[in-house]
């Protein structure tokens, strides 16, 4: 596979501040529908898995907009569209773990001692094959009724919302309140649960702590253009670097998961010469892998306490301070 070049978030809209909130989330939401059919081509080509990871952050940010910006939609159709494009999401989940597994390759045998690097063919060989049958399986998906459906439902969905006149009192308060709103609510979560970890804490607390992260990080994008720009960048700067050292530390998780699996689904072939060397080099990463968790945890506290100090608090309380 290809690695395409990434050109950053790939997320702007141009919002008016005095907008009600309605329209500025049926205009988000156009927005990331783009963002999906911009994609699909490349996900059917099967060239680089970038197409496949921008459509599902697409999908991702679709599903936060629905959740954040609340109570501008009937809830029932909110709801229902909140379960949808979660299903499609999690469709993709395996997929886009087997991917990142194959393009840690050549990370994973630098982790290796010489003699140990080649024996992991045996294990890449496999989560390739695992790759390609989930490919299909999602191929099968996009190109099936419930994705055509969903498309078709979708924009007639954001049709009839963008020609709604019966709008809720909620979603009729202007974008920059609904803005203030949301983002001091999202700051004030993600401040509340990093504290809240300790050193003894369970890996699901930095889990958890991670999607309060990428929760934030969208609706930071999605009102962007309502602040300063050389602020709101700094604090999505700001938040990447935590998010990135989540987000290595959780992958590191997932993929000592994978690997271990991996061994105790072969305990049968113990005697088999080739096996050995295979399971010597897996538990070899497996160990150098927990080195580097461990690392990422230590240095958790730091890389919290750089994000929620007084400078980054004090931007964000100018900024994002209810009114």
């Amino acid at each position: 596979m290809i690695k395409r070049e990434k050109s950053g978030s790939g997320f702007n809209v141009q919002l008016q501040p005095e907008w009600p909130l309605h329209k500025s989330a049926v205009v988000l939401l156009r927005r990331l529908q783009s963002g999906l059919g911009a994609n699909e081509n490349g996900i059917f080509d099967d060239d680089d898995p970038e197409y496949l990871h921008d459509f599902r952050v697409a999908v991702r940010r679709t599903r936060s907009a629905l959740a954040q910006i609340k109570n501008v939609f009937p809830a029932s159709q909110t709801n229902k569209w909140k379960k949808k494009f979660k299903r499609l999401g999690r469709a993709s989940n395996r997929l886009r773990d087997l991917d990142v597994y194959l393009l840690k390759k050549e990370d994973d045998r630098a982790l290796l001692p010489e003699r140990l690097k080649d024996e992991l063919e045996g294990l890449f060989s496999e989560l390739k094959v695992k790759r390609d049958l989930e490919f299909h399986n999602f191929l099968l998906l996009l190109k099936g009724d419930f994705y055509r459906r969903l498309k078709e439902d979708w924009n007639m969905f954001l049709l009839e919302q963008d020609q709604e006149k019966d709008i809720p009192r909620s979603g009729r308060i202007s974008t920059m309140d609904g803005a203030h709103d949301i983002l001091h609510r999202r700051w004030k979560r993600v401040l509340k649960k990093g504290k809240r970890i300790a050193s003894d804490s369970p890996d699901e607390d930095l889990h958890s702590l991670r999607i309060e992260c990428k929760k934030l990080r969208y609706s930071l994008e999605f009102f962007s253009s309502l602040f300063p720009g050389g602020e709101i960048r700094h604090l999505i700067t700001r938040l990447k670097k935590l998010q990135d050292h989540l987000g290595i530390y959780n992958d590191i998780q997932m993929q000592k998961n994978e690997l271990d699996h991996f061994i105790q689904t072969r305990a049968h072939q113990i005697s088999d010469e080739n096996f050995i060397r295979l399971s010597t080099a897996v538990e070899r990463l497996i160990a150098r892998l927990e080195e580097k968790k461990e690392t990422g945890r230590a240095s958790f506290d730091r890389v919290f306490k750089e994000f929620a100090g007084p400078e980054n608090r004090e931007c964000f309380n100018r900024l994002f301070e209810m009114r």
